[in-house]
């Protein structure tokens, strides 16, 4: 995770794929990542659990 200068997060996903983020967009995927952890302490929720995130192709 990067923070830049213009206040936006880039994740950056192996093989050199990188997102950037606005600040609410930060936040539905730290919520997300925050369900998913906690879905995994429980194993009935573990096996059903599917979340997405939306996400927008841009080619610079």
């Amino acid at each position: 995770m990067l923070l830049t200068d213009d206040d936006h997060v880039a994740l950056v996903f192996p093989p050199g794929e990188v997102v950037m983020l606005e600040p609410l967009e930060a936040g539905r995927l730290r919520a997300v990542l925050r369900d998913a952890v906690f879905a995994l302490d429980n194993q009935a929720d573990r096996d059903g659990y599917q979340q997405a995130v939306p996400a927008v192709e841009a080619r610079a």
